[in-house]
Formats: C-alpha cells, sequence, structure tokens
C-alpha cells in the first residue's frame, strides 16, 4: 500500500504546476459531481416521486371528504321482506337478477356446488353496484369484486364479480 501511495506521490510530483491546480481543484469538484448523481440524486428523486403521491392521495381523500354527506344519506340496509335465494336455484335467480338491472352476464365457471364467477363487458358501474347489493340483499355473498373501465372518457367498464351462497343465516 505504501508503495502505491509512493508512485502516486512520485507521479504527481513529476506533474506541471498547472497541472497540479487542475488536480487540485477539479478533483473534489469529480468527487462532489459522482457523489451527487450516486446517493443525493437518486435520493432527491425518489423523495419528490413521494411527495407526488402523498399530495395525489391526500387530494383522493379530500374527495372521499368532500362525498361523505353523499354516501350517508345512501340507504345500504336490506328490505326485510326481501327473499333469500334458494341454494337450488340461485344461478337462476342471479342471472335473472342481472338482466333486472340490465346486464347481459356470462356464467364463466363453476366451483364446486355453490359458487361461481359473473363477468359482464360494456356495463355501466352504477348498474353493477346496484346488483352486487340485490345479491347481497338476497343471500349472495360476494367474494370478490373486480372492475376496469374500457375507455378513459367512457362509463362503460368490464366488470367480474366471485359469488357464493350465503344462505339465510349470513
Amino acid at each position: 500500500m505504501s508503495e502505491l501511495i509512493g508512485q502516486i506521490g512520485s507521479w504527481y510530483a513529476s506533474l506541471q504546476e498547472q497541472e497540479k491546480r487542475i488536480l487540485l481543484f477539479g478533483t473534489p469538484i469529480i468527487l462532489m459531481l459522482v457523489l451527487y448523481l450516486l446517493l443525493f440524486q437518486p435520493l432527491g428523486s425518489a423523495y419528490f416521486s413521494r411527495q407526488s403521491e402523498i399530495a395525489d392521495r391526500r387530494e383522493d381523500l379530500a374527495w372521499v371528504r368532500d362525498q361523505r354527506s353523499i354516501l350517508e344519506r345512501v340507504n345500504t340496509s336490506c328490505d326485510f321482506r326481501t327473499p333469500v335465494f334458494p341454494v337450488e336455484e340461485y344461478e337462476a335467480e342471479v342471472e335473472a337478477t342481472a338482466r333486472r338491472f340490465g346486464l347481459n352476464p356470462v356464467i364463466s365457471s363453476h366451483r364446486g356446488g355453490t359458487g361461481f364467477e359473473l363477468q359482464f363487458t360494456a356495463a355501466d358501474g352504477n348498474r353493477v353496484l346496484s346488483l352486487v347489493r340485490a345479491l347481497s340483499c338476497g343471500g349472495i355473498k360476494v367474494t370478490a369484486l373486480q372492475m376496469q373501465q374500457l375507455e378513459i372518457e367512457s362509463n362503460e367498464l368490464a366488470a367480474s364479480l366471485n359469488l357464493e351462497h350465503a344462505g339465510a343465516g349470513d
């Protein structure tokens, strides 16, 4: 190690005075630039990215807070007179209920005796949510709901619901 330092020292001594000044002032600048590029720039970029995410989340939270009064007025309780779908024919009842909301369901897979998946394409989101409420009131358990907007400026979406018969006791 001391031999390496000796070689660097002799190399430095052999340099002209102008080259020594360039090294004296240029080395710290290069080291600071490398330190900035390797450490501070990625940290700053991550920080500002997180700040942007936080701002977006705060806007979402403010929107939800603004909608709170509307959501509190929505009646989410089920009518006690709503019949519970019988296990024997609940698949047909689910399909009929979906059609009543103007939705054309596709039953894509059966999962055991009491579960299946409904899929909708080009469906209105409010109608899908109304269907979910009606099914819940009829004793159907919605275990998963996935919705994806088909076009940016459109109200139409593709939806998928996983359903199970919850029975009268649930």
